[in-house]
């Protein structure tokens, strides 16, 4: 039985193999501390980050900014904009928070969330989140338009 080979000559690599070869060898080293550090830390899901606060809350200080009226009943937070959009801010026991608008759609915003808490009084409402390590976020949020405080929360 006769061999075929692609090869002309069996004398070794030429240079060019042999670069390629040390270039992919190269970036796979490169890129392996990155792998390692995601292997070999395991997440931290109990913790929200100051970051992750600050976005979470900034994003719900424009919403009420927006919003002519605001209530809190049972772990959900309730922002009704000017043009009648309802948006909606639910704690869910699954340690985390979802998003909706007009009670369509879930977007889940924040991870790793203990409590989720609102309280309205006569000029503003103060939200409070907590992760579940007792670490707490705070934040008050007022409408440009009026405050509505309603609900069996409202006398908090």
């Amino acid at each position: 039985m006769k061999y075929v080979s692609l090869r002309k000559d069996n004398q070794g690599f030429t240079l060019a193999e042999m670069l390629l070869s040390l270039s992919f060898v190269m970036m796979l080293l490169t890129l392996s501390p990155l792998f390692l550090s995601l292997l070999l830390l395991p997440p931290d899901n109990q913790t929200i980050s100051r970051n992750e606060a600050r976005i979470f809350l900034n994003q719900l200080v424009h919403e009420a900014n927006e919003s002519v009226d605001i209530n809190f009943h049972h772990h959900k937070l309730s922002l009704r904009k000017g043009d009648g959009t309802l948006v909606t801010y639910e704690y869910i026991q699954g340690e985390r928070i979802r998003r909706q608008v007009n009670q369509k759609g879930q977007e889940m915003v924040l991870f790793g969330v203990g409590s989720f808490q609102c309280n309205p009084t006569a000029s503003f409402t103060t939200c409070t989140i907590t992760d579940l390590k007792g670490q707490s976020f705070q934040r008050q949020l007022a409408p440009f338009y009026k405050l509505g405080v309603q609900g069996a929360d409202a006398d908090v």
